[in-house]
């Protein structure tokens, strides 16, 4: 039981698809157990923990599936794919400093995306960064923070408050894309 709780815990820090059903499984297996022993020992004090082991279970599936989620943490590809990730491309430019990168979207979210490098590129975790979109002559502007490195592949950016008022930003250009039926679903 304690090896399946270090492996559970292991893969949410490594933020693996697969955490969320193994510690579904986890919690399953806990609960049967103290169960069992319920059987053979009735206690009302043990009843109330499994009670409130279950409630905070719940709520912490809840938080790791919406956490999972994020579009900063899926590229939206494998890694073995043979293709380009995406055929229609929404171009951006990543700057950090003095360093211009140029990419595209291949996920995208309210609060965060994932972009694909054009040309290699060696950019760090939690590296603040500002994005620059441009589509259809209209710029938009947004400052994220790198929150997940795919190196000489790509980068996951959670984006922070902007208060930029000349500069269009990512929730104007979402609404625009959203708008427009840009979905990462069609443009693959």
């Amino acid at each position: 039981m304690l090896g399946s709780a270090f492996m559970v815990a292991f893969l949410a820090f490594n933020i693996k698809k697969l955490t969320k059903w193994l510690f579904l499984v986890f919690v399953l297996a806990i609960t049967s157990i103290i169960i069992q022993n319920l059987f053979q020992d009735f206690n009302k004090f043990i009843l109330t923990m499994l009670f409130v082991f279950l409630i905070f279970s719940y709520y912490f599936f809840v938080a790791l599936a919406l956490e999972l989620a994020k579009a900063s943490l899926n590229p939206n590809f494998e890694k073995d794919e043979l293709f380009e990730p995406m055929l229609h491309k929404l171009d951006v430019i990543i700057e950090s400093g003095e360093l211009k990168i140029e990419g595209y979207l291949t996920n995208w979210d309210e609060s965060s995306c994932f972009v694909v490098f054009s040309q290699e590129a060696q950019l760090n975790s939690n590296t603040s960064i500002e994005l620059e979109l441009n589509y259809d002559g209209h710029r938009f502007h947004q400052s994220g923070k790198i929150s997940t490195v795919i190196y000489n592949k790509g980068i996951g950016i959670n984006f922070l408050n902007s208060q930029k008022e000349k500069v269009s930003g990512w929730s104007e250009y979402f609404d625009r894309i959203s708008d427009l039926g840009y979905k990462m679903e069609h443009l693959k």
